[in-house]
């Protein structure tokens, strides 16, 4: 089942997330279509900012996620890496295989 998400602090909706039971996984299918949805809305969001966006400083508390909004997106970017790892352990704990396509 997918579950809408609130926009982030940096503008953007992340789209949907999976809400799975524990021990179950979406199929195959699903999260390619969630991958492909993730892809798309972040190209949109990327080429519709001018470079003068990227360098300009975020003015927030989130000091974590660096200074600037390319600080941002390339902290989105490891985080989305790091979910995307998560999937492939427990897709390989439970089948013991790796997932080539993920």
């Amino acid at each position: 089942m997918f579950v809408p998400l609130e926009p982030t602090h940096c503008g953007i909706n992340p789209g949907t997330i999976f809400e799975i039971e524990p021990g179950s996984f979406p199929s195959k299918p699903e999260v390619q279509a969630f991958m492909k949805e993730t892809e798309g809305k972040w190209t949109a969001f990327l080429s519709d900012r001018e470079d003068s966006w990227y360098a300009s400083s975020k003015g927030d508390n989130f000091k974590w996620t660096g200074l600037t909004y390319l600080d941002l997106c390339l902290y989105n970017l490891r985080h989305m890496m790091e979910h995307i790892g998560h999937i492939d352990v427990q897709i390989r704990q439970s089948k013991g295989s790796p997932v080539v396509w993920l």
